[in-house]
């Protein structure tokens, strides 16, 4: 609404005469007026014309199609169809809001008109007047009276609507909740948890469900177990690009306030060679579709998993990748690892849930734990290293420690064995004398059956490693000719130690006998080295090696080796008895798409049916679009004081609860 200006003439004083009381006639309290009137008009025109309009375009969504919101904030709209009142709704977000990190604040501040699909959406006077076609109900718009930013952010940002149809089995699911709530008190925390979209089998209409739950329940946070796309093969990476966007515009009722975790359909697609699900979406190309906007505390490195804390109800969230694997492309462009079937955690994952998942600072919190795949079974043999966290957790659980390894599956790579070392060693230097040792005055001497090794850079209180090379035995002429040589940066011969001499000092290694280690610190004399503070090499002689057996020397590194491990080894090493540790509830997952409840040790795991018409339980009534069967969600109470978790089910299945 057009605000009108001040037009009346506030130059009051400029018109007086001179002597106002004589020229103009004037009384004493006639000139005091004069002096009031041009600020009493301004007082009129604020209180009468300008408060009353900045108020008025304060108060949100005044009217729809001529009617205003009810008490409750709900409109009854007859001949406007649901997806137009909907589209209409995010045509005025995107037109006409500022935004605030991530916010959209302010009212809808609609003027001019739109048009959404074909069809013409008038605004002005914070109006909305929607096209023709069936009645629908647009609720949790922000009262006329409220004027509160507050509440129009409230109804742009998170507004939802629902059909008629869900109003029973709402109310009936709130009363429930809601008596949960009043047992567990000050003790009681809650989230919705729902999974298993699987776009183009779903009505639809989840996030505005959900976000009515948590609007009538004061629920702060929803959890999705994730397979937000398709069921079936997506031919083509845009149907893929395709089923994202849809389901974050289903789910945008729920944004800042949806924390999700990976499935295994999301962000796969084609079909190569007959193996289906052949290409992934990059680590980075899922992160922008499903985890920018999850709130969080912390995550891993490719924000696939990640924690949040509410600390009003000191509850963490912690939200893992159980379809991990590592990303790279054949020659054609197929995933190496197509994560369909392939489901784990992977090294990284599992040391940053032991290193920041389950560090607390403080007494009093409850871990709750998100998947996609349940970790409960290894969903017959798919599941690689499930057993590596569920032990981990019960570590936490307890207080107590936990070791384990995966060593990875005949799908992985490697196995080969590679030194962990630099060899200091080199045979290919023309100082490498064979047949020669190092006289006691730095002189090379010609000596059968002994050499001596290439210069080595080293400098005071480095240790040296060696192996291959017998510094002890005889050479065939009965002399030990042994020797450690040391040499200043120009080579210059400065000592040597005789090991046979100083057994004290030039030692077998606590971690393998055939490795002998000196530290520089010792002249042949037995004297300290600080009259050699020069030194910059080291030499060493001993007898030529059998055939095939490698001289190696090393300076501050132990000699040994390892195995290339399989990309999908993992190992677990973890001790928690010292920790400051928290109740952990329990981890809540999907992918079933059917109900479950199951123990691993103290670790519950909860499984939610499919949120899609996809279950695989028999006795599950089916997702029929227009019923209150056409979406499943639990609402998930905690009484921290009782330890026992509920979860009410919105939709098809039971209610269900477990104590932990």
């Amino acid at each position: 609404m057009p605000i009108s200006a001040l037009t009346e003439n506030l130059a009051v004083h400029q018109s007086l005469s001179d002597e106002p009381n004589g020229d103009d006639g004037l009384t004493a309290d006639e000139v005091k007026a004069k002096f009031d009137q041009a600020a009493l008009a301004i007082q009129k025109y604020l209180n009468e014309i300008l408060v009353p309009a900045v108020n008025e375009t304060q108060g949100g969504v005044k009217t729809v199609n001529g009617l205003g919101p009810d008490g409750n904030g709900n409109v009854d709209i007859e001949g406007a169809s649901q997806s137009y009142v909907d589209a209409a709704v995010q045509e005025a977000r995107a037109a006409s809001l500022p935004r605030s990190g991530g916010q959209v604040t302010g009212d809808l501040g609609v003027s001019g008109s739109f048009s959404l699909g074909g069809c013409t959406l008038q605004g002005g006077e914070n109006q909305l007047t929607l096209g023709a076609g069936q009645a629908v109900r647009l609720q949790n718009v922000a009262s006329p009276t409220t004027g509160s930013d507050a509440a129009n952010r409230d109804y742009v940002d998170r507004g939802w609507y629902l059909p008629a149809w869900w109003d029973s089995d709402l109310e009936a699911a709130v009363v429930k909740v809601q008596a949960l709530q009043d047992a567990a008190g000050a003790d009681g925390a809650g989230f919705l948890f729902f999974t298993d979209l699987h776009w183009g089998s779903n009505a639809g209409r989840t996030g505005h469900l959900a976000a009515a739950c948590m609007d009538r329940l004061g629920i702060s946070w929803a959890l999705c177990g994730g397979d937000w796309v398709r069921s079936g093969v997506a031919a083509a990476k845009e149907e893929m690009e395709a089923d994202f966007a849809a389901v974050q515009a289903a789910l945008r009722p729920l944004r800042g306030r949806l924390l999700t975790a990976l499935g295994n359909h999301d962000g796969s697609w084609g079909l190569v060679d007959g193996t289906p699900y052949a290409y992934n979406f990059t680590p980075e190309a899922l992160y922008r579709r499903m985890f920018r906007d999850c709130p969080c505390t912390a995550r891993g490195p490719d924000g696939s998993y990640y924690y949040l804390d509410d600390p009003t109800s000191k509850v963490r969230f912690l939200v893992l990748n159980s379809v991990w694997c590592p990303y790279g492309e054949d020659e054609s462009g197929a995933a190496l690892y197509p994560r369909q079937n392939r489901y784990g955690f992977g090294q990284a994952q599992l040391d940053w849930v032991a290193e920041t998942g389950l560090r607390f600072s403080e007494p009093g919190w409850a871990l709750v734990v998100v998947t996609h795949v349940p970790v409960h079974e290894d969903q017959e043999g798919k599941f690689r290293d499930h057993t590596l966290l569920t032990g981990m957790l019960n570590a936490f659980a307890t207080g107590g420690t936990y070791q384990g390894v995966y060593p990875g599956s005949s799908q992985g790579g490697g196995g080969a064995i590679a030194p962990a070392f630099t060899n200091r060693a080199d045979p290919s230097s023309g100082d490498w004398k064979a047949g020669y040792r190092v006289n006691s005055s730095g002189v090379e001497t010609p000596a059968a059956g002994v050499l001596t090794t290439n210069f080595i850079p080293a400098v005071q209180g480095q240790t040296l490693h060696i192996r291959g090379l017998d510094i002890y035995g005889a050479a065939p002429d009965g002399e030990r000719y042994g020797r450690i040589h040391f040499y200043d940066e120009n080579r210059r011969f400065m000592a040597q130690i005789n090991p046979n001499s100083f057994s004290d000092v030039v030692v077998s290694s606590d971690y393998d006998d055939d490795v002998k280690t000196y530290l520089l610190t010792v002249s042949n004399s037995g004297e300290q080295m600080v009259q050699h503070a020069g030194l910059a090499y080291v030499r060493l002689t001993g007898l030529i090696p059998q055939p095939g057996q490698e001289v190696i020397v090393t300076l501050d590194e132990e000699i040994q080796y390892q195995t290339t491990k399989p990309w999908d080894y993992a190992a677990v090493d973890v001790d928690f008895t010292q920790a400051q540790r928290a109740e952990v509830v329990g981890c809540f997952s999907g992918h079933l798409h059917r109900d479950a409840l199951a123990q691993v040790g103290a670790l519950h795991v909860a499984v939610t049916t499919c949120d899609a018409d996809l279950s695989y339980d028999p006795e599950e009534e089916p997702r029929t679009a227009g019923t209150p069967a056409e979406q499943a969600i639990d609402l998930v109470t905690l009484n921290r004081r009782t330890r026992t978790v509920y979860l009410t089910r919105l939709g098809p299945g039971r209610d269900r609860s477990f104590s932990y």
